[in-house]
């Protein structure tokens, strides 16, 4: 058996660079077309007017069976790094070394030929991939089984959809055994059923393979990566256990985005239903914000700490049907719950003054890690008076607990001899 340090992939103060207009593009390809003729190095050490470095001084290494994970803002770095990783961009500056074979995620589809089927693509993609028709042959069966695409098989490719193109380009590249694997956002694909095959194929070939995502989900970062990077304008600003670069992403975007955005709904405006509203002639809006019981503001807590909700607000009228409501959206876009006043049967009744004020309790609640997005709706029958929402809080989960799904539940095995 290889040793299981043996490194995979060698990173060496890489840099690349780009250009801001087509003056300096075509100064950049004169150049590479001169030093092409004369053999020179393409190297230099700056950037010129209209130039930036997309990628600078990158450098990291993998070993083998280990998977490392680079996060980051849009226009980071991040695609740029996996591109010059699979061969696609050359490098201005540095050293890619690749101790083995690598196959790319960047498109699954990459490739193929349309206008022939399925199974004629296999050979196609698989000589793309630096593989011969004998190895091909031997694994082809393998591959038609996995990708369950049945007759369609033997049907020309561009008669396929975007899922059945991209469930065959998973089984192929996942069968020829390559030492390094580069992942952009697809660590599976499909219906959950063979969204599961594919994560099962991935972990069985964590053994010889080695990995490199790039992600958004924080989950996939922390659930399936040994190391992360943290990229901000082409460089890396982090590199560490998953928790430490997720820690250092988050905050650079608290320092990067502000703390307080409609700011915190902005980021979230995707996942919300609905608008913001204030009714300033009927309502006057105090606060409402993540805290522990006793007041205190918290803009991050772990699962299990006692926190919860406060809000204060005063109505300037006398209202018939009070109600408050406060929906929560996790950062993968699911509505995990909403907190409902008219669940226990009664309208809330304001003080003398007109002010509501109150505490929703939520330390045996349910959440699982991430960021999370509450927003407090306050209407009067079907009349909308407030939705505003709270900063985004970042939920910790417990040390060594592992979480599945977008919430759990409080449960206990019995009947089993845990050692």
């Amino acid at each position: 058996m290889r040793d299981e340090l043996e490194s995979i992939l060698e990173v060496d103060g890489v840099y690349k660079r780009y250009a801001r207009s087509a003056a300096a593009t075509r100064k950049q390809l004169s150049e590479v077309f001169l030093c092409a003729l004369t053999g020179r190095s393409v190297e230099r050490s700056d950037h010129q007017k209209d130039e930036f470095w997309g990628l600078r001084n990158i450098n990291f290494s993998v070993n083998r069976g280990q998977a490392i994970g680079v996060i980051g803002f849009n226009g980071a770095g991040k695609t740029s790094l996996l591109r010059v990783l699979g061969g696609q961009l050359l490098p201005d500056r540095g050293e890619v070394r690749i101790l083995g074979d690598s196959a790319s995620f960047i498109d699954l589809g990459a490739g193929f030929n349309p206008r022939l089927s399925g199974r004629a693509n296999i050979f196609i993609k698989g000589a793309v991939l630096g593989r011969s028709q004998e190895e091909m042959e031997a694994v082809a069966d393998d591959i038609i089984a996995f990708a369950e695409l049945g007759d369609f098989i033997d049907a020309p490719v561009n008669t396929y959809s975007s899922g059945m193109n991209a469930r065959l380009g998973f089984a192929i590249v996942t069968h020829v055994d390559p030492s390094l694997l580069l992942i952009d956002e697809i660590l599976a694909v499909g219906d959950f059923h063979f969204r599961q095959k594919c994560l099962r194929r991935v972990r069985e070939m964590r053994q010889n393979s080695s990995f490199v995502l790039v992600s958004h989900n924080m989950s996939d970062v922390r659930n399936f990566c040994d190391e992360a990077i943290v990229l901000e304008r082409g460089a890396i600003v982090c590199k560490g256990t998953p928790e430490e670069a997720i820690e250092f992403y988050q905050e650079s975007e608290s320092r990067l985005l502000g703390a307080n955005q409609p700011e915190a709904g902005e980021r979230f405006r995707t996942q919300i239903h609905g608008h913001f509203v204030k009714q300033e002639d009927l309502v006057e809006f105090e606060h409402a914000y993540w805290g522990t019981p006793s007041g205190e503001g918290l803009g991050s807590f772990t699962i299990g700490d006692p926190v919860g909700i406060h809000f204060r607000f005063r109505l300037k009228y006398s209202p018939r049907g009070l109600r408050i409501g406060i929906p929560v959206w996790n950062q993968n876009n699911i509505q995990v719950t909403a907190f409902a006043s008219f669940q226990k049967g009664a309208i809330i009744r304001p003080d003398t003054d007109g002010y509501v004020s109150g505490f929703l309790d939520l330390s045996r609640s349910a959440f699982n890690p991430g960021e999370h997005l509450a927003v407090i709706s306050v209407h009067d029958n079907k009349e909308f008076l407030l939705r505003q929402p709270l900063d985004v809080i970042d939920i910790q989960g417990k040390p060594m607990t592992q979480y599945w799904g977008a919430t759990h539940m409080n449960h206990e095995w019995q009947g089993l001899d845990f050692q």
